[in-house]
């Protein structure tokens, strides 16, 4: 349901605000993108999740299924 995708956004992107070294919220939001068909804008939560936890393997495996 699209009008719940944008209610966790919103939360998520509180979250971001609150904790922005915090790699969880980027991996969430990089997940509510791809469902939302954002492809481009998971990738880039994904990254940004990496970059705070380069070992967080959900977002690593997240990531490499949006690329080829």
């Amino acid at each position: 349901n699209e009008g719940q995708e944008e209610a966790a956004m919103e939360e998520l992107l509180t979250a971001v605000k609150l904790a922005p070294g915090d790699a969880t919220p980027y991996y969430l939001l990089g997940m509510v993108e791809e469902r939302l068909g954002a492809r481009q804008a998971a990738a880039q939560m994904y990254e940004r999740a990496l970059r705070l936890k380069p070992d967080y393997a959900q977002a690593r495996a997240a990531l490499n299924q949006l690329r080829p």
